[in-house]
């Protein structure tokens, strides 16, 4: 049988080494508790760190940089020999019906997050200032080909338009118009 540790109920004696190591781990787990209550959130655990000169020799050769995720797709992109489309300037001249725009819009729970979404315009109210717009969201893993977001229908004010898109070719796959740009572009969806 093992001992039992309720001083308080029994009395125990310390005469075995068991009975003195138990309750030497029981007192040092309750004043780990005590301390825990002080601190907010999950305590940092140290941990020894060891380090060997040829670790660091071997990981100053590499060189690595930090990424965003656009920037990778950018990567695989140009590997496949497509190349980011030339960007234009949003002239309010120039934005009609059947115009193609790069369009921020800004979401989230917080309404912090930015997205960049390829838009086709359906109408122009030069009076208010507002342009309706058709959402599209992208097909393949560049950025290169698009189609449409059924019912995603917005009215967008002029400063949210981040730039304007060349032409692209439409295709037909089935029931879906898709829309093939020459290069990809660089866009941030849900």
């Amino acid at each position: 049988q093992i001992p039992r540790l309720k001083t308080a109920m029994y009395g125990e004696v310390l005469t075995t080494d068991e009975v003195i190591t138990r309750l030497k781990e029981a007192e040092t787990k309750k004043s780990d508790k005590q301390q825990k209550k002080g601190l907010r959130g999950r305590p940092k655990k140290k941990l020894p760190i060891q380090i060997d000169e040829d670790q660091i020799e071997n990981t100053m050769e590499i060189d690595f940089h930090n990424q965003s995720l656009e920037e990778s797709y950018d990567d695989v992109a140009n590997d496949n020999g497509l190349e980011e489309i030339e960007y234009q300037t949003p002239v309010w001249s120039d934005i009609k019906p059947g115009c193609f725009l790069l369009v921020d819009f800004i979401g989230g729970l917080r309404k912090k997050t930015h997205f960049k979404y390829v838009c086709l315009v359906n109408s122009v109210d030069e009076d208010d200032g507002e342009i309706t717009v058709q959402g599209l969201q992208k097909e393949d893993d560049y950025g290169a080909v698009f189609s449409f977001i059924d019912n995603d229908i917005s009215t967008i004010t002029p400063e949210m338009i981040i730039a304007m898109l060349p032409h692209p070719n439409q295709k037909q796959e089935g029931r879906k118009t898709m829309y093939v740009f020459q290069g990809f572009v660089t866009v941030k969806e849900k």
